[in-house]
């Protein structure tokens, strides 16, 4: 039976689900119809953000699906992966002339997001793009994609991250404790370039030697670092969505668990926030948390565009760790205000454009 939709949106992972998750309402609003198809990783991430969506298998008739709801404009998420239906989604607008917009919510694997399993680095890109910053612009561009159809305009976590601080100033204190609590943002196995989680010889940070994860060796650095400070904190590992606690077991003993549904809050709580290159790092920065990205190459700061642009500090070998870690224990703030990189307003600013293509 048809359906028939002004725009279909579809997500399968949580990075592209954080872009997206506001746009149904604001679109709705504006007098569209639309629909929010959700697979995969991104299934769990909607229900626990209690965001309506419709749940389809990874398997589904592509073609079947667009006869079904007839949808005037595409708007996918990217995801990790390479058997993605959201490419052939994109594949099948391009045949039925239906005009698509794929949202980037980082510059990470840019070059592998619209490969699929074929050679092209453009194989299946869709007719314009939606990203976080300049940065990410500048990539796509060097990629080939036309500048002209990449709009930088933002990201509605920021949105989002602003409206919970202003709560949380107004409402929660935070709990005082004897120890610091540092929390670090852990990183799950990369699923579109397995290579890029694992130890390489361009590494300048080494870990203990007993991992070759990235995320391990990053850990096992913080770890070491923070048992020469004269107040040791609390090292707390925030999981990543495709993450389990069986990922970190060769570190129980060292770290704590945060397993509460709500990042932003855990965020709140911690009186330091450490990562690599999560998005939640951002966030941090925008609730006010002294944050501090560790990478184990210099060469990741092209992952995420506030970190390439130094808006986030980030460290890349021993020395420079240990001395931002005496920093952060004596209450310093590094990094640039976020209120001069993480202007509100994308979700609106998304909505919008999205409107004036179906209006073409």
């Amino acid at each position: 039976m048809m359906k028939q939709v002004d725009i279909l949106i579809f997500v399968e992972d949580p990075g592209a689900a954080n872009m997206v998750m506001d746009l149904p309402d604001l679109l709705n609003k504006q007098g569209c119809k639309v629909v929010l198809l959700a697979a995969n990783h991104a299934v769990s991430y909607l229900s626990a953000r209690r965001v309506v969506f419709v749940s389809i298998s990874d398997e589904i008739d592509t073609t079947a699906l667009l006869s079904s709801y007839c949808p005037k404009l595409i708007v996918l998420g990217t995801s990790e992966n390479p058997d993605s239906i959201g490419l052939d989604l994109i594949d099948q607008a391009h045949i039925r002339n239906i005009p698509s917009i794929a949202l980037v919510d980082m510059a990470c694997n840019a070059e592998r997001r619209f490969r699929g399993r074929g050679g092209q680095v453009l194989e299946h890109a869709p007719d314009r793009l939606i990203v976080p910053d300049i940065v990410t612009r500048d990539i796509f561009l060097s990629l080939g994609f036309p500048g002209e159809y990449i709009l930088p305009l933002g990201n509605p976590q920021y949105d989002r991250a602003w409206c919970r601080r202003h709560e949380f100033e107004h409402s929660r204190v935070r709990e005082d404790r004897e120890r610091p609590r540092w929390l670090f943002v852990a990183e799950g196995f990369d699923q579109l370039n397995p290579a890029a989680s694992q130890r390489t010889p361009q590494y300048t940070l080494r870990g203990r030697g007993d991992t070759d994860w990235r995320t391990g060796i990053v850990l096992e650095e913080i770890l070491d670092g923070v048992a020469n400070l004269s107040l040791i904190p609390e090292i707390i590992v925030r999981l990543h969505p495709k993450s389990t606690r069986d990922d970190f077991s060769q570190w129980v003993g060292e770290v704590g668990f945060d397993d509460s549904t709500d990042p932003i809050a855990c965020v709140w709580e911690a009186d330091v926030v450490l990562g690599m290159t999560s998005m939640l790092l951002l966030e941090a920065a925008i609730l006010g948390r002294p944050v501090l990205s560790i990478l184990p190459r210099q060469s990741e700061k092209a992952w995420l565009g506030p970190l390439m642009s130094d808006q986030v500090v980030s460290v890349f070998d021993r020395e420079s760790l240990a001395n931002a870690l005496s920093k952060l224990s004596l209450g310093f703030m590094p990094g640039v205000p976020p209120e001069r990189w993480a202007q509100p307003g994308a979700a609106r600013n998304i909505s919008n454009h999205i409107l004036s293509m179906i209006q073409l």
